[in-house]
């Protein structure tokens, strides 16, 4: 008979998993008994003071007219032992379970997604700040050992953070254990299973209120920094995305004519600006200068090179604009409104005219989508957008 150290060391990977070693034994074993008529129980080892400092658990069972007394310190070592001598007495070679390491997988999935499929570099920096979050907090947990509670308790742990951002966890975490799912590790995705929850409520971005908008505006002259002031008059007073505003240059500008070309964005590979198409065609587009956004560029109005700048030669890095949205907040913009609610601001006042259409605030604004019964409207021209930017001017004035 093999030697039982040989035996035990040759089967040590085979028992790290005991439910599955117990779940093939007794398909193959149907001859296993149950538990003998006695119950066994626990019982203490007393230590040097006479007093019991372990139980231990102690449980026989008849395999094939054999009796065994098997002893342990948990349920867990008595099944374990258990599964050595049933394999012992039969000559049972079970496999050893294969596990994977759930971080190797993330980055296994991760480089083939960055590979086959075109991903920004915005969308890349925000993959791997919510791959570095779910990496820390299931270092060392196999793919095996993700349960729905646990994706449920990581997603608790950020419940400070927006809907969204949790949401973007959530996504990654579905796609990489439906990747598993593929590759036959799992039979079902735990993170797909429906008492995972979000439990943030989504919050709303709210619009600038007018009254404070209107008070901003006309502050805005008061700002010291041309290129802080002139960030602050795109984004106020045409509603622009902040990587628009970044990257429009004065030539962009047609003064005679009052408009503005709107035809690239700026996007950030770490702190280093990079000059993109707009993610749609709307984001190409045509937007009318107001009078007030006129008074606050004409003066500060250069021939050539980018409109917020420090030098006029490349656009602000994203440390600069950071710091120059803190020192507008400082000087007129005391609640810290952000330019993304100032673009709501816009829309707002776009919205509320009965003198503009849907369609044209949609084009003004750049909305790929403003509304599905948006698309019974004819195309505007540029002739429409400019009444639409007088309209927004005697909005203003008269607000």
């Amino acid at each position: 008979m093999q030697d039982n150290s040989n035996f035990l060391a040759e089967h040590t990977k085979a028992l790290q998993n005991t439910t599955d070693v117990m779940a093939e034994l007794l398909k193959k074993l149907p001859i296993i008994e149950n538990l003998d008529s006695r119950k066994g129980g626990e019982y203490g080892c007393p230590n040097n003071d006479g007093e019991a400092k372990m139980k231990k658990i102690r449980r026989p069972y008849n395999i094939n007219g054999k009796r065994f007394w098997i002893t342990g310190n948990s349920e867990q070592e008595v099944s374990e032992e258990f599964a050595k001598i049933l394999m012992k007495e039969k000559g049972i070679s079970v496999k050893a379970q294969q596990t994977h390491d759930l971080c190797e997988k993330i980055d296994e999935w991760f480089e083939f997604k960055k590979a086959h499929k075109k991903i920004g570099i915005q969308t890349t920096r925000s993959y791997d700040k919510h791959i570095r979050d779910i990496k820390s907090h299931f270092d060392g947990i196999k793919v095996e050992q993700v349960t729905w509670q646990g994706i449920q308790a990581f997603l608790d742990k950020f419940s400070h953070q927006s809907r969204s951002t949790s949401y973007q966890k959530l996504v990654i975490l579905r796609q990489v254990l439906q990747w598993a799912v593929s590759d036959g590790i799992l039979t079902v995705n735990p993170a797909k299973d429906k008492r995972v929850i979000i439990s943030q409520k989504a919050k709303k971005r709210e619009a600038v209120p007018l009254k404070e908008y209107i008070a901003m505006v006309g502050m805005a002259h008061t700002i010291k920094l041309h290129r802080d002031r002139a960030l602050f008059a795109l984004v106020a007073l045409t509603g622009m995305r902040r990587g628009e505003a970044l990257a429009l240059r004065w030539q962009d500008i047609d003064w005679a004519r009052g408009t503005i070309s709107i035809s690239q964005t700026v996007i950030y590979d770490g702190d280093k600006p990079v000059i993109k198409e707009p993610k749609s065609d709307a984001g190409v587009r045509t937007y009318p200068i107001v009078d007030q956004l006129r008074d606050l560029l004409t003066p500060i109005m250069k021939h050539f090179g980018y409109v917020v700048s420090v030098d006029g030669f490349k656009p602000l890095g994203e440390t600069a604009y950071t710091r120059a949205w803190q020192r507008v907040c400082k000087q007129i913009n005391p609640n810290k409104y952000t330019p993304h609610q100032f673009r709501h601001t816009v829309a707002s006042i776009l919205a509320s005219s009965p003198l503009i259409s849907p369609k044209t605030a949609q084009t003004m604004l750049g909305h790929s989508d403003f509304a599905t019964t948006m698309n019974v409207y004819a195309k505007t021209e540029i002739e429409s957008a400019l009444d639409a930017g007088r309209i927004f001017t005697e909005i203003i004035k008269s607000s």
